[in-house]
């Protein structure tokens, strides 16, 4: 028994023998003892920078003032495992620093019998907070990234090197009629017609084992519907840097490319309104210009009234292939 810093220290001294007492507190990990019933015996220096306590203070410390209170339970768990026979646990717990903060630590234990027959549990901890951190902010930028990809209006899905689907949003859900489920595990030959296929698993390929970026348009019916898609296909790389798959990210444009056939056979229609003009009009409009030549040359003569009848007649008609375009234009106005 030892006085250290007003606090009582055990160390079992027929458990820890000098020779290994240096090699342990030397080590990088924290190193600590416990008797059957969880209590510290022994705990390494490395416990000031881990924890920012005393080796004292750890000793004197109860389980319930150091482990978070979400966590006592997998620890009594630990305990009652090892007791039960168990060669070696491993757990991962919160644990309180003396600075008040939450440490995320890793302890492997295994049971441990002295000469005199006494069980003590020897464990090693180390800390892990930095890994859970990162690990927690990925979750959480999955999540995000997630649940943006799932809001979004485009049609996105993640294809490997083997051209099967790993991912595909909503969007992408509802345009083949199907399941993530019933997607993911599948080639794009299983999902679409040879057609279709063809147009996407060259570029795919470029973008996975060449790091290519494609930007095409494609079009191909689903059940029984036509669909226009705009599409980008783009490497994705691990955190190695390594590509180990490709995003493909399709904006639909169907209802653009449909109004565009709209425009398309409405300018047909208004060409043959133009045409109808060039040639209809000149005729009559020909006639008028010749009789009013004729009354020109007359000059008063009878034969003036029978110009004019014959000019009315041609201007009746002018009229009435003026209402009949004004008819036809208004039926195919281009809306903008």
């Amino acid at each position: 028994m030892t006085k250290l810093s007003n606090h009582t220290y055990y160390q079992p001294l027929d458990v820890i023998n000098m020779p290994f007492q240096l090699f342990v507190e030397h080590l990088m990990e924290l190193i600590t003892f416990h008797d059957i019933r969880g209590n510290f015996l022994y705990t390494s220096p490395v416990c000031v920078d881990l924890l920012g306590y005393t080796q004292a203070e750890v000793i004197n410390a109860k389980m319930a003032d150091l482990f978070h209170p979400a966590d006592v339970l997998k620890v009594k768990r630990l305990r009652r495992a090892l007791l039960s026979g168990a060669q070696k646990v491993q757990i991962a717990y919160r644990c309180k620093h003396k600075n008040g903060n939450w440490r995320y630590l890793q302890s492997s234990c295994s049971p441990m019998v002295d000469a005199s027959g006494h069980t003590y549990f020897v464990t090693v901890t180390k800390d892990i907070t930095y890994q859970t951190e990162i690990e927690k902010s990925n979750s959480n930028n999955h999540v995000l990234y997630q649940s943006l990809i799932e809001s979004s209006d485009n049609i996105i899905a993640l294809i490997d090197n083997a051209s099967v689907f790993m991912y595909a949003n909503e969007k992408a859900q509802r345009l083949l009629g199907k399941t993530l489920h019933q997607i993911e595990g599948k080639t794009i030959a299983e999902l679409f017609t040879k057609d279709i296929a063809s147009q996407y698993e060259p570029l795919l390929h470029a973008a996975i084992f060449q790091g290519k970026k494609s930007v095409f348009e494609s079009s191909f019916s689903i059940n029984g519907k036509k669909h226009w898609l705009n599409n980008v296909v783009l490497p994705v790389r691990n955190a190695d840097g390594c590509i180990y798959a490709a995003m493909l990210n399709s904006t639909d444009i169907t209802n653009i490319k449909k109004r565009e056939l709209e425009i398309a056979h409405q300018n047909e229609q208004l060409s043959n309104i133009a045409y109808k003009v060039s040639h209809s009009l000149r005729s009559p409009l020909s006639n008028i210009m010749g009789l009013i030549n004729l009354l020109t040359m007359a000059k008063g003569q009878p034969a003036d009234m029978d110009f004019l009848e014959m000019m009315d007649a041609e201007a009746k008609k002018l009229d009435l292939v003026i209402h009949d375009i004004v008819q036809q234009a208004s039926k195919h106005t281009l809306s903008k």
